[in-house]
Order: structure tokens, then C-alpha cells, then sequence
């Protein structure tokens, strides 16, 4: 039997991207998401690009991870907006915060005094560096001090930041998890509940096999640009004969050795295996250069990928995303796009991202 999310209000008390990522899934489940905002609104609605119009509080930013949501706008120091809020909270099932440390006291909006109020609710907070430390924190000084700024670059002095708040989405998808995990935790007899995720904990998490290498082999990572330092040629890029950018991915010595031959390049015995072909990285892609110049990029990719080869061309966003296999995974709500829900054979209908505080009069007469 489905479980009926459309009987789910979730209360989101958070602003930026992580948290109302969270709120945005749950929207695309069926939940009704209520927006908490301060009379300025969330920041990313001051987030434009210089093409946009600058007297609209729904930028490109805002709307992709605020569809499907109502927005309520309140003065969070003042007794009668708290009081209302704390009557919307009995009524709902979950809230979504990202106080720092400190504001959520504050307020009375912390975790503690929450489910001290309303025992029924499961909460799930983001904080930048967990809950002891009220240092303010962006997704980009995440990924300067967890050390991915430091590797996405070429060299010890050219660093650069990922284009995207990867940390930010990373902890979006971890508090999904765990507030799901309540969910089934509710299921077989528990209440309410609180979970937590830090942002800087989400990125160190993240650094996956780069973190593995200092903490089980001693070696700490250096940065290679888009290459790997496990695997030859994996993630290198190459330069073909009309200027355009290929990227290989070659995981398996079997694989390596078809790419040699596709190449027309003669097989050394020193790149038999993986390792050997680490060791011998300049090498061998300054031969694979040296072949890719020979033809333009839609013969390689036709070659290789028929042959089964991983193999991608460097393309723009635009590109991308205007691929006819992308259109099936895009929905347009008025005149705003965004992604398809997780339910995949059930079209949940998402209303365009909202005005600041456009749903603020008719909330306060449905609690």
C-alpha cells in the first residue's frame, strides 16, 4: 500500500539551497510545503543573474528549488507570528530548519524546545559545522576547507571552486535520508523525532576515496585537474582535429587494450595493468593526444561508443540539457522548468516557485 504524502505538511524554516532542496522533495512526493519567511525573504531571491529582471523575487536561483512550495511570510520577534507558527506545527508533520547555532534558541525554534511543544513532529536541521559552532558557512568555504577547492585545481596555486554547491546538494540528499528513515522509524511505533546534518561533515564524507587515501594509505591528495589518481586514463581529456574536447573513462585493462587498438597505437607491456599504467601517466596520454588529433570528435565518439569505449564529449550546460533524452526527465510548471519527481510512475503537478509571502492571508485562515 502507497503511502499518502498528500496527508504530510512539512514546515520549512530554511533558506539558500540544502534545505529547501529537502522541502522541494518532499513537494514532489505530494507533501504540502509551507515556506517560513522573514519579511526580506529568502537570499537566493536577491540571487539574479545581470540578464534577469531586477524588480522580480523569482530569479532562475530561487525557482528551480522552491517549485511546488506556498510561501508565509512572518516577523520572527514577534510573540503573535511565533505563536501562529508554533499552531501551524501542531498541524504538520515535519519542519526543515538551517538556524545557525543560537538562533534557533533564540526563537524557541530549536529542536529541544520543539518537540518539547509538539512531541509528533519530526524536525531535520542543517547547520555549517554542527551544532557546537556558530561559524557562518556558504557552500563555497566548505569546499575551501575541506580540501575539494584545493583538488579541483591543476596545481598547488591554481585553485578552483566546483560550479555548483555540490556540498549543499550532498547534505540535501543526506537529511532526505535520515528523515526518511524517521519516517519508517514512526511506522513501527516511535514519535517524533529530530536528525541533523552539517555541511562540513557532508564534505569531508564526500571526499569518498581522496579522504581514504590520507586516513588508510598515508597519501595525502594533490590537484590533477580532471584526472584520476587511481586510474589511467580516467577522466583525462583530449584535444581532437576540429579543437573540441573528448573525455575517456577506461576502468578495465581489457578496455585499455581495445582502446589501443581503435587508436592504432602499439601495445607496451609496461601498461599491462592498472598500476603500471599510473606510473606511466605522462606517457601514454601524450600518445592518446597524438591519436586524437588524427580525426574530429563525432568519429571518435562513433567509433569508440560503437565499440562499447566510455567516451563523452565536453559539452556546454546548453547542450546538455537540450538533448532530446533530457526532455523526458523536464516539466515546466507556468513558465518555470524543473526536474521530475522521485515517483516515477505517479506525475505529481508542481505550482510555479511563489511570490514572497503570496499564500501568507489564506494559510492564516486555514490554522
Amino acid at each position: 500500500m502507497k503511502f499518502d504524502w498528500s496527508k504530510i505538511t512539512v514546515i520549512e524554516l530554511a533558506g539558500v539551497l540544502a534545505g529547501p532542496s529537502v522541502g522541494l522533495f518532499f513537494a514532489q512526493l505530494g507533501a504540502r510545503v509551507i515556506k517560513v519567511e522573514s519579511a526580506s525573504g529568502d537570499v537566493t531571491r536577491h540571487w539574479k543573474l545581470k540578464s534577469e529582471d531586477s524588480n522580480s523575487d523569482r530569479p532562475a536561483y530561487f525557482t528551480w528549488i522552491n517549485a511546488g512550495k506556498e510561501s508565509i511570510t512572518i516577523d520572527f520577534t514577534h510573540t503573535e507570528d511565533i505563536n501562529f507558527l508554533h499552531k501551524m506545527m501542531s498541524q504538520s508533520q515535519v519542519v526543515i530548519s538551517s538556524f545557525k547555532p543560537g538562533d534557533g534558541e533564540k526563537f524557541g525554534l530549536d529542536e529541544r524546545s520543539l518537540l518539547q511543544k509538539h512531541p509528533h513532529l519530526i524536525i531535520g536541521s542543517i547547520t555549517a559545522y554542527g551544532q557546537m559552532d556558530n561559524r557562518v558557512g556558504y557552500d563555497a568555504l566548505l569546499q575551501a576547507e575541506s580540501g575539494f577547492m584545493f583538488l579541483n585545481g591543476n596545481d598547488s596555486t591554481d585553485f578552483h571552486k566546483m560550479p555548483v554547491a555540490l556540498i549543499d546538494v550532498i547534505a540535501g540528499h543526506q537529511l532526505i535520508q535520515k528523515l526518511l528513515l524517521e519516517f519508517l522509524h514512526r511506522s513501527v511505533g516511535k514519535k517524533g523525532g529530530h536528525v541533523s546534518v552539517s555541511l562540513f561533515e557532508t564534505a569531508l564524507q564526500s571526499l569518498s576515496n581522496q579522504a581514504s587515501s590520507w586516513l588508510n594509505a598515508q597519501v595525502d591528495p594533490i590537484p590533477m585537474g580532471s584526472e584520476h589518481p587511481n586510474i589511467v586514463p580516467y577522466g583525462s581529456i583530449f584535444q581532437t582535429k576540429d579543437h573540441k574536447s573528448l573525455v575517456i573513462a577506461i576502468g578495465s585493462d581489457h578496455h585499455f587494450e581495445i582502446l589501443l587498438q581503435l587508436l592504432d597505437i602499439p601495445f607496451n607491456e609496461e601498461w599491462r595493468t592498472n598500476i603500471e599504467r599510473v606510473r606511466n601517466r605522462a606517457e601514454i596520454n601524450s600518445l592518446l593526444q597524438s591519436a586524437f588529433a588524427q580525426k574530429e570528435c563525432t568519429d571518435w565518439l562513433q567509433l569508440l561508443q560503437a565499440n562499447r569505449l566510455p567516451i563523452a564529449p565536453v559539452q556546454r550546460v546548453s547542450e546538455a540539457l537540450n538533448h532530446e533524452s533530457v526532455q523526458q526527465w523536464v516539466r515546466k510548471s507556468g513558465n518555470f522548468f524543473h526536474w521530475r519527481g522521485p515517483i516515477e510512475d505517479e506525475e505529481i503537478i508542481l505550482r510555479e516557485a511563489p511570490k514572497l509571502g503570496a499564500d501568507t492571508e489564506r494559510i492564516k485562515k486555514e490554522f
